[in-house]
């Protein structure tokens, strides 16, 4: 496709047939923004900016977005989609639209660059600068300059100045470009002074060239009142004599002198540097030379802010003695938005050693940088460097040389590179000694504060950066104290952390100006999140599309630390640099969108690992509302793995339900809380989730969601939630408002969940009858609702009453239905919970060898799938056979057995309380005895089984008596 839109000179929009359309004022700035971000969404705010301060902004945007519809549809390209209360969207292809051509000529070039292809690169630059059709941006500039800022003009003077140290032969295109670029700012001295010398070395005069230098010290003289530059008058007065040896020198050549002294570049040693010894001791065993071929290279990592320059300094002042030819220190801006070019850190190092010319061409240049280290012993410090690309070529080729590097990210390709260790945060007491240090430099005097220097470390976040920028605040203000200045970064955290031209926000930004939009976009909107780690999902979720790569670009420059494949966290801080971009990048409707996709979809997939436990909907209730689509791929992950979802994002979800709950999203919330509840019982960290169910039946009774509260008090009285031995359970009267709320949303599935719930309260509590009742009717509700798992939970729970009622017939009936719908689920855990039951019961019909068989099975089960308190279960059953079969040694080690991986497992209270019973009756002393029932009674009462209670305490009285 031609190009149909052009903003690189005079913007229009051409039709197939017929004149250019014009784009003026508001239209130019709304279309150079839409082409600028072509594919993603540009907010409404944005657009909006033009028109600051005006009542009528929103409307000036819909007319201009109007006409330009017209216009694109007359050209026959493009399409701006209307992204409802967001903004709007053009869909275009790149080849139509004269600044997308030129940006990715330039991306083009550059990687031809890196190949070292440079008649490739020389065409790709060629294509880019074509695109223009003038000086600089015409017709209404302002609009252009508003929305794409000044870094087009910028890339297209590089782009002139570099096709100029590339360019043989007569390059008449490239005086083209020069002489125009130099027309757009004939203040610019570098384009001056290579339009002179491409004027001189091709033959076209010397007149013009000594026009165009003072055409330049007019330029000069009216903006800034000075005068050219020395190598610039050099190359004049050159020129006007026709001396090409003196051109040569006038243009960056210096005399060398062999008796220069060696470079000694390297920055001062740390003072306040503190830790991390073993990383300095073992860099320096690497950097002393291995191979009799190979340099020696070392790598230290690490995202922004954590001393990765500091050990880098410490290091290299401690290896300076063994480099006696020269240190040498090249800060490669690798962060930042133009990093260092290789050939340019090159000119820099070849200057250092007085080399009196310094060749244009890459490939002349590498070999003469070779050549001039050649077998020296050097150590080249290479700071921030940005990827293999640019510092691959540096490597000296002699073993007697050593090179040190730090960047963000790990650098792979550059051959024989060791890594260090990726440097995180400093350890908390080496954060406070960090901070003492600088403190009482400035202040010997200052008093100690120590629980005011630990707080500052943990806000800090243990990162040396913010640590050190702490303690600048408390030795720069005098009067001030540790605790003041602990305060103040309590309040306003990451935006306190400035001091002079130091900012941890600055520093974490750093780099972020190559980033795509799109990462940009997730860098902002996984800030609002409270997540522990993310991935791939997560930045789709942000975006509402399909992030790409965003996280491994925002990885690259160190914004994110990786914890595994695909998997990332934040610094704490950091994710507030985030959150603070969000701030300015979405208004509050766009910030809440962001944040009810992301733990939307976290509910979804959390729906779909539950289904994988029970291979259905089965044993929960979850909130009616709207929930973001899913990808097939993801949820069929999460059902066929559940157990390794769940423990994966078990942090996410407790942190989500917290955060859900604090933004008003109750649903979410409790769906969260009750849908991760098994999970948590069956992996043992229940007690850990007790305090977050009560988080979300906190926030569904605050905003009066009754459904919320009826499943999360019903939740919160279930037996597994009781032997957590934790506060804030439901009582049997917070239990009967869950039925009765049930009742009242007429939901004959929550009713059942919470009448099953109940009854295992009432049978507790000894109240048989009532319990039995309540049993019988959830059975009834979880038939209707086609809930299998629940109906076996409450013909095994029937079962179990009976089996306190000292009827065992009636319970092996029910508990043998229980054990048959068990092995059509196909769920090996609740076969095994069955068996338990059906042990028990064939143990009070006296048949102790089926009873022995069962409790054998269930230690089979449980020892296969790791389940502590199944196991505990098993062995108290095997004791209670071997008791009764005369064989009181074998009992009491079983006993015993069973009692450590009960206080291993999960901590159920009834289950510890029972086996101390029936240490009860085999220990040999009448004192064991009694701690036995004490224990026993103690364990029934925090696990609210009164009917226990009552029996153990009532064997202690008669064990009294006695």
């Amino acid at each position: 496709m031609s190009i149909r839109i052009r903003l690189l000179g005079h913007a229009s929009i051409e039709p197939a047939s017929g004149p250019p359309l014009a784009v003026r004022n508001g239209e130019l700035y709304i279309l150079a923004l839409l082409v600028l971000r072509a594919g993603s969404v540009v907010p409404n705010a944005d657009l909006e900016r033009f028109w600051q301060g005006r009542p009528s902004k929103t409307t000036q945007v819909q007319k201009h977005i109007g006409y330009l519809r017209m216009k694109l549809g007359k050209a026959g390209c493009g399409k701006i989609v209307t992204v409802t209360k967001q903004g709007y969207r053009l869909q275009i292809d790149e080849t139509a639209v004269d600044l997308l051509v030129f940006l990715r000529s330039l991306l083009d070039a550059a990687e031809a660059r890196r190949s070292r292809e440079h008649d490739v690169e020389r065409a790709h630059l060629y294509d880019a600068l074509r695109q223009w059709q003038g000086p600089r941006f015409g017709g209404t500039v302002e609009p252009l300059i508003a929305a794409l800022g000044a870094e087009p003009e910028r890339h297209r003077r590089e782009a002139v100045i570099r096709l100029a140290e590339l360019e043989h032969g007569e390059p008449d295109e490239l005086l083209s470009h020069l002489r125009a670029t130099f027309t757009a700012d004939p203040a610019d001295g570098r384009v001056c002074l290579w339009l002179m010398l491409t004027l001189y070395r091709t033959g076209h005069g010397t007149p013009e060239a000594l026009r165009h230098y003072e055409t330049h010290s007019d330029a000069l003289a009216g903006l800034y009142g000075k005068d050219p530059d020395g190598p610039l008058t050099e190359l004049k007065w050159a020129i006007a004599r026709d001396d090409r040896e003196a051109v040569d020198r006038a243009h960056g050549a210096r005399r060398h002198d062999a008796a220069a002294a060696p470079p000694r570049q390297l920055p001062p040693n740390p003072a306040e540097f503190v830790g991390r010894q073993d990383l300095v001791d073992h860099a320096k065993w690497l950097l002393t030379p291995q191979a009799p071929q190979t340099p020696p290279i070392v790598v230290i990592t690490g995202s922004a802010g954590t001393g990765k320059t500091a050990l880098a300094r410490r290091v290299a002042h401690l290896l300076r003695s063994r480099f006696p030819d020269g240190h040498l220190h090249l800060e490669l801006g690798g962060t930042g938005p133009q990093p260092l070019p290789a050939a340019e850190a090159m000119a820099r190092v070849l200057r250092a050693f007085n080399v009196p010319k310094v060749p244009h061409a890459y490939d002349e240049r590498l070999a003469l940088y070779r050549t001039t280290l050649g077998d020296q012993r050097v150590l080249l410090f290479l700071d921030d460097a940005a990827d293999e690309a640019q510092v691959r070529d540096l490597i000296p080729g002699s073993p007697n040389s050593a090179v040190l590097i730090t960047a963000r990210c790990r650098l792979p390709g550059v051959a024989g590179a060791e890594h260090l260790p990726e440097l995180g945060p400093l350890p908390l007491d080496d954060a406070q000694r960090l901070f003492d240090r600088i403190v009482r430099r400035c202040e010997p005097q200052a008093p100690a504060e120590s629980d005011a220097v630990a707080l500052i470390a943990e806000l800090c976040g243990g990162l040396p950066l913010a640590v050190v920028i702490a303690a600048m605040i408390r030795s720069g203000h005098p009067g001030v104290t540790t605790a003041e200045v602990a305060e103040l970064i309590s309040a306003q955290r990451i935006d306190a952390l400035t001091w002079q031209d130091q900012s941890v926000a600055a520093c974490i930004d750093a780099g972020s100006k190559r980033l795509t939009e799109r990462a940009r976009q997730v860098f902002a909107g996984l800030g609002l999140l409270e997540l522990a780690e993310f991935d791939g999902w997560t930045a789709d979720a942000v975006l509402g599309a399909d992030a790409g790569t965003a996280l491994d670009e925002l990885a690259r420059i160190g914004l994110l630390t990786t914890v595994g494949a695909g998997r990332y966290r934040f610094h704490e801080l950091t994710r507030l640099a985030a959150r603070n971009k969000a701030e300015q990048r979405f208004d509050e409707p766009a910030r809440r969108a962001v944040m009810e996709r992301v733990y939307g979809t976290l509910t979804v997939l959390a729906r779909s690992a539950h289904r994988g436990i029970y291979g259905g909907n089965f044993e929960i209730v979850h909130p009616e509302m709207s929930l973001p689509h899913v990808p097939a791929g993801l949820l069929q992950a999460a059902q066929a793995a559940p157990a390794s979802w769940f423990e994966t994002e078990r942090a996410n979800l407790d942190r989500a339900v917290r955060h859900a709950a604090t933004l008003g999203m109750t649903g979410i919330a409790w769906d969260l809380s009750i849908t991760a509840h098994e999970f948590c019982n069956i992996h043992g960290c229940l007690a850990d989730w007790v305090p977050t169910h009560q988080v979300a039946l906190r926030a569904a009774a605050t905003a009066g969601d009754r459904r919320g509260e009826a499943a999360m008090l019903s939740v919160l009285g279930q037996p597994a939630v009781l032997d957590t031995r934790r506060d804030g359970v439901s009582d049997i009267t917070a239990l009967r408002r869950s039925v009765t709320l049930f009742r009242e949303l007429a939901d004959p599935h929550g009713l059942a969940f919470a009448l099953r719930t109940l009854g295992n309260n009432l049978r507790r509590a000894g109240d048989f009858a009532a319990a039995l009742e309540a049993f019988t009717e959830a059975r009834t509700g979880y038939e209707a609702a086609g809930d299998e798992v629940g109906r076996w939970q409450v013909e095994r729970y029937i079962g179990q009453c009976h089996l306190d009622l000292g009827d065992p017939d009636t319970a092996l009936r029910y508990l043998t239905d229980a054990a048959d719908r068990a092995g059509q689920i196909g769920e090996a855990r609740l076969r095994a919970q069955s068996a338990y039951w059906l042990g028990c019961a064939e143990l009070a019909r006296g048949r102790r060898g089926r009873a022995d068989e069962h409790f054998r099975y269930v230690e089979e089960e449980a020892a296969g799938s790791g389940d502590l308190i199944g196991r505990a279960r098993a062995q108290l059953g095997r004791a209670d056979v071997a008791r009764l079969d005369g064989d009181p040694v074998g009992a009491l080690d079983l006993l015993q057995r069973a009692l450590h991986l009960a206080r291993r497992g999960a901590g159920d209270a009834v289950l510890e309380g029972r086996i101390h019973l029936s240490l009860a009756d085999v220990a040999p002393r009448r004192t064991d005895r009694a701690e036995h029932l004490r224990a026993a009674a103690d364990c029934f009462s925090t696990g609210h089984a009164a009917h226990l209670h009552d029996r153990a305490v009532a064997a202690l009285a008669s064990l009294g008596s006695s």
